[in-house]
């Protein structure tokens, strides 16, 4: 089985090659035994609330995780996975093994997985070494046992791997040029493919230290000038995602009104980024691609100066992709050996 999943900022994405896929919020803290939810039970869906136990790794003590809504709900420590350093795959280990456990049902399978463009191209090598060192750890989710075994690991940049799959799903001609803005929680990358060379454009790509978490911290700030005080960047999120108010210190703060402001200073800077780096590289563009969480956001103002489309389920691209990274490996190492 080939799995690809894409640890985000924000969410983890993972998609199989049976079809089977699976989102959840890049959240995980300490873990425990929940005495009385059984008592009030919310009728609300466990599609994201993970309890992970670690089992076995290295024959250390069992540790135990609450991973996604889980975590937001019950953990006091609570956090995600902000590090610039992901060369070792200890902080995004939890939300990982969450996302293969759900989807591999105990069998072995080939992990496809990368970062942003930037850190990929410092910390990939180690990060693969890292993560190869996580097969044969046991793991019991949500009452589950699940072994977890890689038959292999396949590094691939985010970014590549969203316009990989649009590249395998689309004719785009043999000339021209095909970006891609991949915006996701934290950062966003920039890409640009040369369809008459069939490589990606070096001197055009970057990775942008701004995402969806700048309008969240964006709502937090203008709330804190306002009262004195700030909310948890946890609530207001679940507030624009549930599209209500959030009530915080005795009254309701319009967080979709307030957004719309601050997603208007991050399209700006994103969209002024994108002029100064392609310059009149852009008059050659057949189409923009969109990808990542922040993709519909971005989409009108990009508009105004290219050609662009959001990739279909846009928040999966990258998984997407790299999913069709791994098929693609499977069938070099198949037609090598026949």
């Amino acid at each position: 089985m080939i799995i690809g999943v894409d640890v985000g900022y924000g969410y983890t994405k993972a998609i199989a090659e049976n079809g089977e896929s699976v989102v959840f919020p890049s959240v995980v803290g300490t873990g425990f035994e929940r005495k009385l939810d059984r008592l009030m039970p919310s009728g609300a869906s466990e599609a994201d609330n993970y309890d992970l136990i670690i089992s076995r790794i290295n024959r250390d003590e069992p540790q135990r995780y609450f991973v996604g809504n889980l975590a937001i709900l019950h953990s006091h420590d609570a956090a995600r996975p902000f590090s610039d350093n992901r060369s070792s795959a200890e902080e995004i280990k939890p939300a990982l093994l969450t996302a293969v456990a759900r989807l591999s049902k105990d069998e072995g399978c080939t992990l496809v997985t990368g970062l942003p463009l930037e850190p990929y191209l410092k910390q990939a090598k180690s990060l693969k070494s890292s993560l190869e060192k996580l097969s044969g750890t046991e793991v019991i989710l949500n009452s589950e046992q699940t072994k977890i075994a890689f038959d292999r690991v396949i590094m691939f940049p985010q970014a590549v791997a969203a316009i990989y799959g649009q590249l395998k799903r689309n004719h785009l001609g043999s000339n021209g040029l095909v970006g891609l803005v991949d915006m996701g929680y934290r950062t966003t990358d920039i890409i640009l493919y040369d369809l008459t060379y069939r490589k990606i454009l070096d001197e055009y790509r970057d990775t942008v230290t701004c995402g969806m978490n700048d309008v969240v911290v964006g709502i937090r700030n203008e709330i804190k000038t306002e009262t004195g005080d700030a909310p948890n960047l946890e609530w207001i999120e679940q507030a624009l995602i549930q599209q209500k108010p959030l009530y915080f210190n005795k009254r309701d703060y319009d967080v979709v009104d307030i957004a719309a402001r601050q997603e208007k200073a991050v399209r700006n800077l994103i969209v002024s980024h994108i002029s100064r780096l392609w310059r009149d590289q852009i008059k050659k563009l057949k189409v923009l691609y969109l990808a990542g969480g922040g993709a519909f956001m971005l989409q009108s103002d990009i508009s105004q100066f290219a050609n662009c489309e959001v990739v279909q389920n846009a928040q999966m691209a990258n998984a997407h992709g790299y999913l069709l990274k791994g098929l693609s490996e499977q069938e070099n190492v198949q037609s090598g050996t026949t």
